[in-house]
C-alpha cells in the first residue's frame, strides 16, 4: 500500500482504490491502516504529499503552487492548511534539539513566497 501511495501520490487517489488494492471495503481498510500505523490512510497520503512537496520546494525550480499540484494537491488551499497543520505546529512544537535545518528551511521558503500571517500560523 505504502508503494502504490509513492508510485501515484501525484493523482487524485481516492479511499475505495486503497481499499480495493488491497481486497478491503473501505471502512475495514480504515481501520486495519489505523491500528497498523496509527494514522488515518489519507492522514498518511496528505504526510507523503507534504514530505515530497518539502524535497521540491527546497530545489525551488517550481513555484509553491506549482509544487502543490504536482504533488497530487486539487487546491492550494487545502495543501497550506495541510502544510501548516504538519509543518508549523512541528516547527512550533519541536524541542530545540530535535530542530531539524530542513524543515526550518522549508518552512522559509513556503512564507517567503506565499507570506501566511502569523496568527494564521498558529492555528
Amino acid at each position: 500500500m505504502i508503494r502504490y501511495i509513492s508510485e501515484r501520490y501525484q493523482n487524485p487517489i481516492t479511499l475505495g482504490e486503497l481499499a480495493e488494492q488491497c481486497g478491503m471495503n473501505s471502512n475495514y481498510f480504515c481501520r486495519a491502516f489505523k491500528e497498523f500505523t496509527g494514522i488515518t490512510p489519507v492522514e498518511y497520503l496528505n504526510f507523503y504529499r507534504v514530505e515530497s512537496a518539502c524535497e521540491r520546494i527546497l530545489k525551488a525550480e517550481e513555484s509553491i503552487t506549482e509544487i502543490a499540484f504536482l504533488c497530487g494537491f486539487n487546491d492550494f488551499s487545502y495543501f497550506i492548511k495541510v502544510f501548516k497543520n504538519l509543518k508549523v505546529s512541528l516547527l512550533l512544537n519541536m524541542p530545540k534539539k530535535f530542530f531539524c535545518k530542513a524543515n526550518f528551511t522549508v518552512f522559509m521558503q513556503v512564507q517567503k513566497r506565499c507570506p501566511l500571517k502569523r496568527s494564521a500560523l498558529l492555528l
